[in-house]
Order: structure tokens, then C-alpha cells, then sequence
């Protein structure tokens, strides 16, 4: 199995997952529906994320560390 290539799509697709289930405190079921995914799908992204290896953060600016982000900063364009 090879290694998938991230996109931006992707990228947003699981912040939605994890925003969802940390900040809403929404069950993997109830993200499914909001997102038109199956639970499975939801499972999947939140299994590969909460055990996936990132390394330590490596933001030079302390507003980039640690919370320093407010909820749904992604939301922002441009």
C-alpha cells in the first residue's frame, strides 16, 4: 500500500473531522451525517490522525505554538 499525497482538500477534511469531535464534542456518527461520509470514513480519519507521528511543532512565532491558534483559524482564506 503507498503512501497517499496530501492535498489541501485533505488537509481541510480532517481539520473539519477533528474540529468537530474536540471543539462540537460531536460522536463519529453524528460527523458522518453532518459531512455526508459514512462512520467508517470518520473512524478512519480520526484513528490515522490521533496515530500519526508529526514530530514536534516546529512554528518559530509563539502565536503558532500550542493553542495560540484560535478554533476554526482554517476557516480564513487569503
Amino acid at each position: 500500500m503507498g503512501r497517499q499525497i496530501a492535498t489541501r482538500e485533505a488537509d481541510e477534511l480532517i481539520l473539519k473531522v477533528m474540529y468537530l469531535r474536540e471543539v462540537d464534542g460531536l460522536i463519529n456518527a453524528r460527523i458522518a451525517e453532518r459531512l455526508g461520509m459514512s462512520k467508517g470514513t470518520v473512524a478512519g480519519i480520526v484513528y490515522r490522525f490521533e496515530n500519526t507521528d508529526i514530530g514536534p511543532c516546529q512554528c518559530v512565532k509563539r502565536c503558532n505554538q500550542d493553542g495560540g491558534m484560535r478554533p476554526g483559524w482554517w476557516r480564513r482564506r487569503g
